[in-house]
């Protein structure tokens, strides 16, 4: 595996693109967070496919040999997945530069 793996895979990613798909529907990309040694995905089920909780985040990791793809979890509203996302990449989720305009 490249040493630039996480790097390559984080560019290709974009709004809206299928991230992941199986037999139970399809989810999208949000956002995404590449960090030193790891990369961290917000994603959103396709409504057509009724989910229970729509909203889902994953951590990507690489070594030598593979690439990882590692399911944090599922979630029933977006504050929930944000929150778990941002515990991920080191984000506040609690401030933001609204907060001091």
């Amino acid at each position: 595996v490249d040493e630039n793996v996480l790097v390559t895979y984080r560019d290709a990613m974009r709004f809206g693109a299928v991230f992941s798909r199986n037999e139970y529907g399809s989810s999208k990309i949000v956002q995404s967070s590449l960090n030193d040694d790891d990369l961290v995905v917000l994603t959103r089920f396709d409504e057509a496919d009724s989910p229970l909780k729509p909203w889902a985040v994953a951590h990507i990791s690489a070594d030598e040999e593979f690439v990882y793809h590692k399911n944090i979890g599922s979630f029933f509203t977006l504050q929930s997945a944000l929150r778990e996302y941002c515990d991920y990449t080191g984000e506040d989720y609690d401030s933001s530069v609204d907060d001091y305009i």
